[in-house]
């Protein structure tokens, strides 16, 4: 299940999952603006639905991952990667942007988290991974908002990795350094493989942070 599905990590995600046989919940706010990618999924003879989920909303959330649950069946793996990349310095970004970005970055994946881990916990097996940033360990001036939210996220992330300690379910924050250029498909596609190799993974330690660094497009 990929909460905030799109071109890019998303899409390179689902690739990686869909290789191994993975069925594939694909989480976004508007589903049919994907359907081309999902098209492509499909034709590799994937089982992936697209469900219309907003980020910052808690009820859509909670809703979209029932729905996707019951459809195709609980999750082993949760991976959110909803973002808000609002650009501009901090004198320009008001609290209430702050908060609105807040809202998705943090608020959403705590919502997501919570909605799948009883579950896990119950089965005694399963994976969490965040989206994270280097922008939350050294924020970025140009894009204030995203940098304070990334931040936030990854401590929620560390949160989450010590309520999962015992449980059998792993919690793994990936720290994305550099770009990923939507137009090209190899950075994607390489953090879509890290991310399927994180899961795969014996499960010592329960939580791990990775930092990925892209290679520079050609």
């Amino acid at each position: 299940m990929i909460v905030g599905y799109g071109p890019g990590v998303g899409h390179g995600i689902a690739q990686a999952f869909a290789s191994e046989g993975f069925q594939l919940a694909l989480l976004s706010r508007h589903p049919d603006n994907h359907r081309e990618l999902l098209n492509g999924l499909l034709e590799q003879s994937v089982q992936a639905q697209g469900f219309a989920a907003d980020a910052s909303q808690p009820a859509s959330i909670q809703a979209a991952i029932a729905l996707a649950s019951s459809t195709l069946g609980e999750p082993e793996v949760l991976i959110y990667n909803a973002s808000a990349l609002r650009p501009g310095p901090l004198g320009s970004v008001s609290s209430g942007d702050v908060l609105a970005d807040l809202g998705v970055m943090v608020g959403g994946a705590l919502t997501a988290a919570n909605a799948v881990i009883p579950g896990m916990k119950q089965r005694g097996h399963g994976t969490i991974m965040f989206t994270g940033s280097q922008w939350g360990e050294v924020p970025n001036p140009a894009f204030a908002a995203a940098s304070i939210g990334k931040a936030a996220l990854h401590q929620l992330a560390r949160l989450v990795a010590l309520d999962l300690q015992g449980s059998g379910v792993r919690s793994v924050l990936f720290i994305i350094k550099g770009l990923v250029h939507r137009e090209t498909t190899e950075n994607p596609k390489r953090i879509g493989e890290a991310f399927l190799h994180a899961h795969q993974q014996p499960l010592s330690p329960e939580s791990s942070e990775i930092v990925f660094e892209t290679q520079p497009e050609p």
